[in-house]
């Protein structure tokens, strides 16, 4: 993969942060440290558990990462449409809360998008390129740091 097709994806990214920033008038919350509650399972406070921000970002990102990689090795899918399918099943709450006519935090929903598709972004790199490798850690990383005070919880 060419160095310009990562940086286009720094730029995805960027794009992303700056979605979140002019869709919502709010200040962003940048104590990634306050404890906050979050639900996995339902809506209410069934199936979630109160935990410091980053653990729940880190928690998305694993789980996405887990998602890609059962489904990249029980079906014969390459490993980019397994990491997509990692990062859409991530997002159903937040097409449910459409579905529903709830109201849907923009900047929660663009964050979540960005944070879920880190392994998406990851899987773009080839292997044995050290720059390509370099530039889509500093991507992955970078995009996090971009988004984290925009995500909730």
């Amino acid at each position: 993969m060419k160095t310009r097709v990562l940086g286009a994806w720094v730029f995805v990214a960027f794009v992303f942060w700056l979605s979140a920033a002019v869709l919502t008038a709010q200040a962003p919350d940048c104590k990634l440290g306050r404890r906050a509650f979050d639900n996995y399972l339902t809506d209410g406070t069934a199936g979630g558990f109160t935990a410091p921000r980053y653990v729940h970002h880190a928690l998305h990102l694993g789980l996405s990462l887990t998602i890609g990689e059962t489904v990249h090795r029980t079906t014969p899918l390459g490993r980019l449409p397994s990491d997509a399918i990692g990062s859409l099943a991530l997002a159903v709450p937040h097409f449910r809360d459409l579905a529903e006519h709830r109201r849907v935090g923009e900047r929660d929903a663009l964050a979540d998008a960005v944070i879920a598709s880190e392994p998406l972004i990851a899987s773009l790199a080839p292997p044995h390129d050290w720059r390509s490798l370099l530039l889509t850690g500093i991507a992955v990383v970078g995009s996090y740091f971009a988004v984290a005070c925009y995500a909730s919880p």
